[in-house]
């Protein structure tokens, strides 16, 4: 099963990232916006319970937090934008506090550690063809926010629609 574990967004910040959609041509949403903390690929089930105590560990303690919103940018580049994303400001240090908890704990359940540096984000849109997105990142405005308020361990399942995300366990903040 494929699967990763994420922070989900409420509607009003989904919205106002969504809202964004008619300066994209030729993208992809995804299915629900979230910030990805571990993206596990393809699991065993016989996993998920080791994973469910990684979340349940990791940010022991930790209460719920705001988020915002402070920019938008794209990976490989701006000029040729092929994934979208939304820069995190506030809370941005703790997002990455609880990916490196949870990283640990996993590693503890025989997961491998990521090997990129992880960079809190917003996956807004991937685009079927790079394209600029200069001037559309001119018209955004700031701060949006949220607030993280659980961890979510979800499988996804590529359809020809995109990817269906399943909740499989939740731990609240």
């Amino acid at each position: 099963m494929r699967a990763f574990i994420g922070i989900p967004l409420d509607n009003k910040t989904e919205n106002f990232l969504q809202s964004y959609r008619k300066h994209f041509k030729n993208i992809k949403m995804p299915a629900a916006m979230h910030i990805t903390l571990k993206f596990l690929g393809e699991i065993k089930e016989e996993k998920i319970p080791g994973i469910i105590k990684a979340i349940e560990r990791g940010p022991e303690g930790l209460e719920r937090f705001e988020i915002s919103i402070n920019r938008i940018s794209a990976f490989p580049s701006e000029k040729k934008a092929a994934v979208i994303w939304a820069g995190i400001g506030e809370g941005g240090k703790k997002i990455s506090g609880i990916f490196s908890r949870i990283e640990a704990e996993l590693e503890s359940e025989g997961i491998k550690k990521e090997k990129r540096q992880f960079i809190p984000h917003i996956t807004v849109a991937r685009a079927n063809k790079p394209f600029d997105i200069s001037r559309v990142k001119a018209e955004m405005k700031y701060p949006a926010s949220t607030m993280a308020e659980k961890i979510v361990l979800y499988k996804s399942e590529l359809t020809q629609k995109g990817a269906v995300h399943t909740v499989l366990y939740e731990r609240k903040l």
